[in-house]
Parts: structure tokens; C-alpha cells; sequence
């Protein structure tokens, strides 16, 4: 674990998928066409103040909502394109996969995570190229399963 037998890479050769099968079974559509994808994970935490002693100490609590950012570029690829105006305009909740390598790679690893689409910018710059700035954070995802699906770690094992 931690890119021992990867090495450093750098974000263009990094994956985004997003799982059109169920959790349990997934199936894994590569996001392409995409520029500066950022996944951001934080925890909250609570001070501990006590009289005995000098130092303020944090508590670990809850993990705030996880976000994710990328910049889809208009008009390059239809399947990407289509499947996330779906995902938007239906308000749906779907896995997504941030990886450092193909999916089926067993020393590839990255956030996989139930997440829904909370914003769908289309940007229109006069001397730039089109895209779309699309913004997702974790949300709820309950499965057939009878499971609550939780944002994990992956390896490409569990991918």
C-alpha cells in the first residue's frame, strides 16, 4: 500500500470510473476527457480542554462529506457525457472510483465512494475551449444488499 510498486505519478495518469452495476457487482465506466480531478477528504475533530494540563487536545469525530471536483471538456466524449447529464438531471446516487491506475491493476488504489452530482456548470469561454465544471459530494446509497454502502480505501482487488 502507499504506491510502493507505482512509483509517483502524475494526474494524467490517473483514472476516474463511475459504477453503472450495483456495489456489490460493479461495473466500471472509465470518466475520460476530464481535467483536474480532486477528491477531498477531511475529519471533523473536538477540543479537549482540561485544568491538569497545558495542552489543547483534539478528539477525532465524525468524517465531513466527502467532495470531489473535475473539468469535463464539451464535446469529446458522448458516452461520458450522457451518462453524467443522467446522473445529474436524475439526482442519482452512484460510486464513483478515484484511482491511481486501471481499476484492474492489484497495486492500484484510490477512493471509492457513493457520491451524487451537486453541480453541473456549462462554461462557455470566448477564446477558451467548452467544458463543464462538475462537483459531487458522498451521499446515502443503500444497496439490495440490505447494506448501507460506506466510502472505503481500495486496492485494485476491491475495485
Amino acid at each position: 500500500m502507499g504506491q510502493v510498486g507505482l512509483g509517483p505519478i502524475t494526474g494524467s495518469d490517473a483514472y476516474l470510473y463511475f459504477n453503472t452495476g450495483i456495489e456489490g457487482t460493479p461495473v466500471w465506466q472509465e470518466v475520460t476527457e476530464v481535467t483536474d480531478v480532486s477528491f477531498n477528504a477531511s475529519l471533523n475533530t473536538t477540543e479537549m480542554k482540561r485544568r491538569s494540563h497545558r495542552y489543547v487536545k483534539n478528539l477525532s469525530t465524525l468524517y465531513q462529506p466527502f467532495t470531489a471536483e473535475f473539468t469535463l471538456v464539451h464535446g469529446l466524449d458522448d458516452t461520458t457525457f450522457d451518462l453524467l447529464i443522467a446522473a445529474w438531471t436524475s439526482r442519482s446516487v452512484d460510486e464513483w472510483l478515484f484511482f491511481d491506475a486501471p481499476k484492474d491493476n492489484a497495486a492500484g488504489e484510490g477512493y471509492r465512494c457513493p457520491m451524487v452530482i451537486t453541480q453541473f456548470t456549462f462554461n462557455q469561454p470566448l477564446e477558451d475551449v467548452s467544458t463543464h465544471q462538475v462537483s459531487l459530494t458522498s451521499a446515502y446509497l443503500y444497496e439490495t444488499v440490505a447494506t448501507e454502502v460506506e466510502p472505503s480505501w481500495a486496492t485494485g482487488s476491491q475495485a
